[in-house]
C-alpha cells in the first residue's frame, strides 16, 4: 500500500492519517465545545477553506481532520457526539460538505436529497454507506461511513514496488473485479453513477473497494441549466478523461457511460496509464486513437476491457453485469480445468496446506496472537480470495491462500474456504466429466499427503474405482 494514506467516510478502526505533504493536526473537542463558524464571504456565504479542525456542525459533529477537497466540496473526519454519549466505541464518521455556486439555486437541496435517497438504498460491500443528507444554515452536507486506506488514484500512482509482476497483476485484478461488482449491483438497481474515476473509488486497508459519490455529480449537473453554463465541461459531474462521448453530447445518463469509465479505470489499474493519455473521448474518436494491448492479462480479459472502452455506445457492454461476466470469464469451460492447470501452477508445500480437513489441528499460533501487521495482511488477502472464489477464479484464490499460508499456516478461516472450494469442484462433477478431467482432478488432489484425510475426495475416488471396475 502506498505511504500516502487517506481516510474517508467506517466501521473500521479509528485512523489518524499522514501525508507526505501535510501532517494533520487533530483537535479533540469536548462535548460542550464552543461552536466555531467559518468566516463568511462578501456574499455572506461560508467558504469551505475557512472550515477547519474544531468546527462543530449542528451542535453534534466535531471536525477533527480534513481528508480531502475537490470540485464538489471537502470531506472531514468528525466525531459524532451522540454516538460518543451513547458509548459507541467508534463514534467517527465522514462528513462531505457540498460546495459550489449551485447552492444559490433553490432546486439544489431537493435534487441532492433525492440523489442521496438513491445512495442510501444501495447496500453492497463495495459501495460506501451513506447515512444522511442535511443542512446547517447555509451549509449542505452528507454523513457517511469513515474508511481507512487510500484512494484508487493514489494506489495507481504509487504501486507497491515490493510486489512481483505476478503478485501485482493478481491484486490489481481483484480490486478491479470489486469495482465492477459494486457498479453491477448499482446498475441492477437502476442507478447510474455518472462520475466514476479513480478519485471516487477507495481502497481500504483490508483491500476492500468502496465506491463514493453516487448520484451527486448527476444531481449537480441537472441543476445547472443551459443559461448558467456555456460549456458542458464546466458542469460539475463531467470529468473529461472519464466521460463517454454520449455524456459530452448531453445524452441522458446510461449504464454504458459507467462501463466506459470502468474500462478506463481497469486499464489504468493494470498499466498505471490511462489508455488515451487522459484525452477526452470526443477527441479520441475524432483522432481515431486506439488503446495499446495489455499483454500481461489473458486474451479474453483484454477483449472485455477493450470493448468496455469502445467510444460508441452500441459497441460497449451495456452494463456492469455484462462487463463483469466477460472479464472474469464466467461460464468459460476453462474455469473447470483444475487438473493440470491449477495444480501444476503451485507447489507441493502449498497444496499440503490448501486441501486439508478443517477439523484437523489448527495453527500453532492463534490469529489473535499474531502481530497487527500480519493480521491486516491476512484480512486483506481473505477478502481478495473471497472475491476470486465468488467468480470461480481458483487460480486467483489459491494465490492469496498461498500468501496466507506463508504468514499463518493452517489459518482456520482459510482452511474453511478451501474446504468449500473442494466441495465446489465435486459439485461440478458433471461439467468436469464432460471435459474428461474429473477422474484426473480427484486423483491429482489425492497424490498429496494432506489430501489423504479429506473424506470427500476419498469417497469420490472410491466411487470412481467402483464405476471403472464395473465396466
Amino acid at each position: 500500500m502506498s505511504k500516502d494514506k487517506q481516510t474517508t467516510g467506517s466501521d473500521d478502526k479509528q485512523t489518524i492519517v499522514s501525508s507526505a505533504n501535510e501532517l494533520p493536526t487533530i483537535v479533540t473537542a469536548a462535548k460542550d465545545a464552543t461552536r466555531i463558524r467559518p468566516k463568511p464571504t462578501t456574499a455572506g456565504q461560508p467558504q469551505l477553506a475557512n472550515i477547519a479542525e474544531g468546527f462543530v456542525l449542528k451542535e453534534r459533529f466535531v471536525f477533527e481532520q480534513k481528508l480531502g477537497q475537490g470540485a464538489m466540496g471537502a470531506v472531514f473526519k468528525a466525531k459524532d457526539l451522540r454516538k460518543e454519549e451513547a458509548g459507541d466505541p467508534n463514534p467517527y464518521i465522514a462528513i462531505k460538505l457540498i460546495a459550489g455556486d449551485f447552492k444559490q439555486d433553490p432546486r439544489a437541496f431537493v435534487a441532492l436529497q433525492q440523489e442521496t435517497d438513491k445512495s442510501q438504498s444501495l447496500s453492497h460491500k463495495n459501495i460506501i454507506s451513506v447515512y444522511d443528507f442535511d443542512r446547517d444554515g447555509d451549509i449542505i452536507f452528507m454523513t457517511m461511513q469513515c474508511l481507512e486506506g487510500q484512494s484508487l488514484d493514489s494506489y495507481i500512482a504509487n504501486p507497491d514496488r515490493a510486489l512481483s509482476a505476478k503478485e501485482k497483476r493478481a491484486n490489481d485484478m481483484a480490486l478491479i473485479v470489486q469495482v465492477i461488482d459494486g457498479m453491477s449491483y448499482a446498475h441492477e438497481q437502476g442507478i447510474v453513477h455518472s462520475d466514476l474515476k479513480p478519485e471516487n473509488i477507495f481502497v481500504t486497508v483490508k483491500n476492500e473497494i468502496k465506491i463514493l459519490d453516487f448520484g451527486i455529480a448527476r444531481a449537480i449537473s441537472q441543476i445547472r441549466n443551459d443559461g448558467y453554463v456555456d460549456d458542458r465541461e464546466d458542469i460539475i459531474g463531467l470529468t473529461p478523461p472519464y466521460a463517454s462521448v454520449e455524456m459530452f453530447e448531453g445524452q441522458a445518463p446510461h449504464t454504458s457511460d459507467d462501463v466506459y469509465a470502468l474500462g478506463l479505470i481497469s486499464y489504468e489499474v493494470l498499466t498505471n496509464e490511462h489508455p488515451f493519455d487522459k484525452k477526452r473521448s470526443i477527441d479520441v474518436l475524432r483522432d481515431g486513437n486506439e488503446a495499446s494491448l495489455i499483454k500481461s492479462i489473458a486474451s479474453y480479459q483484454w477483449k472485455a476491457i477493450n470493448k468496455a472502452i469502445s467510444l460508441q455506445r452500441d459497441n460497449r457492454w451495456e452494463n456492469g453485469q455484462q462487463f463483469l461476466k466477460a472479464l472474469t470469464g464466467t461460464g468459460r469451460s476453462t474455469r473447470f480445468l483444475i487438473a493440470g492447470i491449477v495444480l501444476a501452477s503451485i507447489g507441493l508445500a502449498t497444496l499440503s496446506f490448501l486441501y486439508t480437513n478443517v477439523d484437523q489441528t489448527g495453527p500453532e499460533v492463534e490469529f489473535s496472537n499474531l502481530a497487527d501487521e500480519k493480521k491486516t495482511a491476512i484480512e486483506a488477502w481473505l477478502v481478495s480470495a473471497d472475491t476470486a472464489l465468488s467468480f470461480d477464479d481458483y487460480n486467483g484464490a489459491i494465490f492469496y491462500f498461498d500468501k496466507i499460508n506463508a504468514l499463518h499456516p493452517r489459518n482456520r478461516r482459510a482452511a474453511k474456504r478451501l474446504d468449500t472450494l473442494v466441495d465446489t469442484i465435486i459439485k461440478r462433477k458433471a461439467a468436469l466429466e464432460e471435459l474428461g478431467v474429473y477422474d484426473s482432478t480427484i486423483n491429482d488432489l489425492l497424490t498429496f499427503p494432506s489430501l489423504k484425510l479429506n473424506q470427500r475426495l476419498l469417497k469420490e475416488q472410491r466411487k470412481l474405482k467402483k464405476v471403472t471396475s464395473s465396466e
